[in-house]
């Protein structure tokens, strides 16, 4: 979840009214005219983030989408799978063999796309007039509408799923002053 978007809600409402911009189960709102671009350094840090949570899952632990992993984890095989270089945490390539670094590869290899795919959209309307709506309706969230939903409303621009939970996407609207 998007809290700086959740944050706005009420002061750029207003804006999605005028619209007529109206998607349920909203979680906030930007205008993508005051944001600033990601830069390939932060894409792939923040893969790397989401693939270290999904590889604990993966080991066992408990895995709560927005809040990361808890609960039930056996200390020593994170201390097997990881290791720690100036402070930062780093997935040990070298001690993950077999169907493991398979499956690991393959995770890889699908966060990293969906990462990136989702900044570069971001990316694309940073600096224009263009409202940014988060939402929870990802391809895993549980209600019937998904922000596909949208493609037929004139004020539809683009939208994706969120790389770190799929409960939740970022829909793109244009807007009028």
């Amino acid at each position: 979840m998007d809290i700086g978007s959740y944050a706005n809600i009420n002061e750029l409402s207003e804006i999605a009214k005028a619209n007529n911009i109206e998607v349920s189960r909203l979680r906030g709102y930007r205008l993508m005219k005051d944001e600033e671009p990601v830069t390939e350094d932060m894409i792939k840090d923040m893969s790397n983030t989401i693939l270290a949570d999904w590889f604990r899952s993966y080991l066992g632990r408990e895995y709560i989408p927005g809040i990361g992993v808890c609960c039930g984890f056996n200390n020593k095989k994170e201390k097997k799978y990881f290791k720690m270089i100036d402070k930062i945490e780093y997935l040990d390539w070298s001690k993950i063999h077999g169907k493991m670094r398979k499956d690991l590869k393959f995770a890889k290899k699908f966060i990293a796309k969906e990462t990136k795919d989702q900044w570069n959209m971001w990316n694309k309307y940073c600096g224009q007039k263009v409202l940014y709506i988060h939402a929870k309706q990802g391809k895993t969230n549980w209600s019937d509408t998904t922000h596909l939903d949208y493609k037929d409303k004139d004020w539809y621009l683009d939208s994706c799923d969120d790389s770190y939970d799929s409960c939740y996407c970022d829909i793109y609207a244009t807007i009028k002053e």
